[in-house]
């Protein structure tokens, strides 16, 4: 590492570096490099240093989003749903039995998500994606809170949406023994 640190053109990049942050003739820039070294304690050349690797960090967690999507909003919950369903299967069949719970709570969530998925691609929403860089971090909170358990936002939801529209749907469809 010490190699590549000290071979020249690292070298000559950070002479560039520090030339170019301590002797700043812009205002602007000189006054936001200086605001910078105050804020983290760090001289210039750390600060700009860290800066880049964040900048670089969050470059890279952009183009993974879709990849952290599909595995926080995909892989865990699927797992889950092979562990209640293990668990139902195991277990007594009965109303209001934890594993009953479990699997109505992980049916839910796929059915949001595959609503959700539905309504994004044939709405266009997901060729727009590019345009919105938040997209998949806010889509990855989303699907995170419909399933972790201190939120159990699937079933909130389903209780508070679905639950409500589902009823609505079935007194109002024409097969329905409550449609007038």
């Amino acid at each position: 590492m010490d190699k590549i640190l000290n071979s020249r053109p690292v070298v000559a990049m950070n002479d560039a570096v520090v030339q170019f942050l301590y002797t700043q003739e812009n205002p602007t820039i000189r006054s936001a490099v200086e605001k910078l070294e105050q804020l983290t304690g760090l001289k210039r050349e750390k600060a700009f240093y860290l800066a880049v690797v964040l900048l670089t960090t969050v470059v890279v967690l952009f183009s993974l989003g879709q990849q952290i999507h599909l595995f926080l909003g995909l892989t865990y919950p699927a797992m889950s749903s092979l562990r209640a369903v293990r668990s139902l299967r195991k277990s007594k069949i009965n109303i209001g039995s934890k594993s009953t719970e479990d699997v109505c709570k992980w049916i839910v969530y796929w059915c949001i998500f595959a609503t959700f998925s539905t309504i994004e691609v044939s709405s266009g929403i997901g060729e727009m994606r590019g345009i919105f860089q938040l997209y998949w971090i806010a889509k990855v909170i989303f699907l995170v809170l419909l399933y972790a358990p201190g939120a159990n936002g699937a079933m909130i939801l389903y209780e508070m949406a679905i639950e409500p529209a589902l009823a609505r749907i079935d007194t109002s469809s024409p097969g329905s023994k409550k449609a007038n």
